[in-house]
């Protein structure tokens, strides 16, 4: 099978069953976990496909993590109502000390 199609059934079944729900039940695993799931993926990416990069779980936990954020933000996201109003930070000098 060529190394472009291994990579495609890789990325659909491996990555994207670690990608699911990320944001949701990534802030419950442990430094372990994330280890074992590392050692998962190094493992297969090593003998199935040897010349590409390794992702990195942490990397996607904190990308998923962002993206969410990024948008609940926006007002019309069903969760954006709760967040915390914004803070004015008008009253703040502009310079830090020093």
């Amino acid at each position: 099978m060529p190394e472009r199609k291994l990579h495609e059934i890789f990325v659909v079944l491996i990555v994207s069953r670690i990608s699911y729900a990320l944001s949701a039940w990534g802030g419950f695993l442990t430094g372990q976990q994330i280890n074992r799931i590392m050692f998962i993926v190094k493992y297969d990416v090593l003998v199935i496909l040897p010349l590409h990069d390794v992702c990195d779980v942490s990397e996607y936990l904190r990308l998923a993590d962002s993206e969410l954020f990024k948008s609940i933000q926006n007002p019309s996201h069903c969760l954006s109502h709760l967040l915390p109003p914004e803070k004015n930070l008008s009253g703040l000098r502009s310079r830090g000390h020093g």
